[in-house]
């Protein structure tokens, strides 16, 4: 089967995430997260919400904007797998995209955009 698509491709935003110790759980293919506590650093260990069979989902994180919390770094380590380690978002404008393969989130692209 084919797929095509003549106008534009946009993914519905899920709700914003809040870290819980450490992991973040998706429902959409984009999220903005932010820290578990205001005013310190935080880590995303690991994703939860994908299934096998959910191969090929696609994922859009991105730090809340507005917010005073610091910066999330996306760590490789669990079931996440980035290109030379890990993920700073630590402005609104950072994205990272990812690609579930059944049992690892890989990494798509990385946008390290100082924010303004």
């Amino acid at each position: 089967n084919n797929l095509r698509i003549n106008g534009k491709v946009g993914y519905e935003q899920g709700p914003d995430l809040t870290l819980d110790g450490g992991a973040i759980t998706v429902t959409h293919s984009y999220h903005r997260v932010m820290t578990e506590v205001s005013g310190d650093p935080d880590n995303v260990e690991v994703i939860n919400g994908a299934s096998a069979s959910d191969i090929g989902q696609i994922l859009i994180l991105q730090k809340v904007p507005g917010l005073t919390n610091p910066a999330i770094t996306v760590l490789d380590a669990g079931d996440i797998n980035l290109q030379g380690g890990s993920k700073l978002l630590d402005n609104d404008k950072d994205t990272l995209m990812l690609i579930w393969h059944g049992s690892k989130w890989i990494q798509l692209s990385h946008s390290n955009n100082q924010g303004s």
